[in-house]
């Protein structure tokens, strides 16, 4: 049996929205195969931008106390994660060295953020045991795109140089981790074009509960395509493509209706636009629900939208696993691994971020052809019970971290 620290801060808790996520159920697995595992965590919830109340929850999910930000894209942000680094590193020396807790044989920790990760090495450098460094973003050059001047180019040149220290900090991370994880193949490929290389390494969708039969959807041309929309609204989501889009071919009489579940820094300026253009009956905003709430809406759509800019970095994020899970075909703007594992499946239909013309034409693709909803469901159902099933890829996880050699 190992003594095994999960530090990630960024996963819904539970009775919030979206739980469980990918640490949630990696930790109920390592339970279920006989460790003693204890998540640490941030007491400032990052999706609802709020103070979470530790009163309510289990033992073994510790919450840290850290400074409040509003902006995901913010030097607030990163005094956050210094502040919990440290919060989590004296922690940790008080309650071991006082007998309260026990040295970690294994720390398994997210990346990001990236302070989190000098804090883990110094614990093993003191107690021994482990790190396992867990990709699920590729951190700081997911923030390039953030920079406010400039091509693709310019950006990627500026954000070498700003964000230097913090890449400096992640290569040593890369090179000093024990094991890699990753929640994609790109990541570890990012990973090791960062010099891993030599030891143990393993890959894990972030994945999908599908406990449940996935349902098979139809569109009936008769009726109103609707469109469902699952996570965040920042500056790597192409919003505002897919609003105008709606918009336009509403104007052209046809019935299309769009559900966004969901927040953040650009909704104010989404909802104001939908109510500018008279669009609030068939463009409905939801906010940030639990899991359950949020699925109901889902279940009434014909699709999965992944709006995303390529250069966020992102991969195959949390709602394309979400969306195959209960059979909704994808439309996307994911070239990479995504891209390919839809055309695998027959699981949906690509745009490029950005272009209207592009998305008008996929969308109208869809309504012309209304047979290729449920060629795209079939495929996502498909897709999801070959990669994402987490029932599956996270037993796969948890053994992978318990054949670990802790000495």
């Amino acid at each position: 049996m190992k003594t095994i620290y999960i530090f990630a801060p960024f996963d819904p808790l539970p009775g919030e929205p979206g739980y469980p996520g990918r640490f949630g159920t990696i930790q109920t697995v390592l339970k279920k195969l006989g460790h003693e595992c204890v998540w640490w965590t941030s007491d400032w919830d990052h999706a609802a931008k709020r103070r979470r109340n530790a009163d309510q929850l289990p033992s073994d999910i510790r919450v840290l106390p850290t400074p409040a930000y509003e902006k995901n894209v913010s030097f607030r942000r990163f005094y956050n994660h210094r502040i919990l680094a440290e919060r989590y590193l004296q922690t940790l020396r008080e309650e071991i060295g006082n007998g309260k807790i026990v040295a970690p044989s294994l720390q398994f920790v997210a990346l990001p953020p990236i302070d989190a990760i000098t804090a883990c090495l110094k614990i093993r450098a003191e107690f021994s045991g482990l790190v396992v460094l867990d990709i699920m973003d590729v951190w700081p050059e997911t923030f390039y795109q953030a920079i406010p001047i400039g091509s693709i180019a310019m950006k990627r040149w500026l954000g070498c140089l700003l964000f230097y220290p913090q890449m400096r900090k992640v290569r040593r991370a890369i090179s000093e981790c024990d094991a890699l994880t990753a929640q994609s193949t790109s990541f570890l490929d990012w990973a090791q074009n960062l010099g891993f290389s030599g030891r143990p390494s393993h890959v894990c969708y972030l994945g999908a509960d599908l406990s449940e039969p996935i349902a098979q959807r139809r569109f009936d041309p008769e009726g109103s395509l609707r469109l469902g929309y699952l996570g965040a609204m920042g500056v790597s989501y192409d919003l505002e493509t897919l609003l105008t889009v709606v918009y336009r071919i509403r104007k052209e009489g046809v019935l299309l209706e769009l559900d966004l579940i969901g927040g953040g820094t650009k909704e104010d300026q989404l909802r104001n636009w939908v109510k500018a253009h008279g669009l609030e009956s068939s463009i409905r905003f939801h906010g940030y629900l639990p899991k359950q709430e949020a699925f109901k809406h889902l279940a009434r759509c014909h699709m999965g939208l992944v709006p995303m800019f390529p250069e966020s970095g992102v991969t195959v994020p949390y709602k394309s696993c979400e969306y195959a899970g209960v059979g909704l075909g994808l439309i996307h703007s994911l070239p990479g691994e995504l891209g390919n594992l839809v055309k695998e499946y027959s699981a949906g239909v690509a745009y490029r971020a950005g272009d209207e013309n592009s998305l008008y034409k996929v969308l109208c693709s869809v309504l012309d052809a209304p047979e290729t909803v449920a060629t795209y469901s079939q495929g996502a159902a498909r897709m999801a019970e070959a990669v994402f099933d987490r029932n599956k890829i996270y037993i796969g996880l948890g053994e992978f971290l318990s054949e670990l050699d802790t000495g």
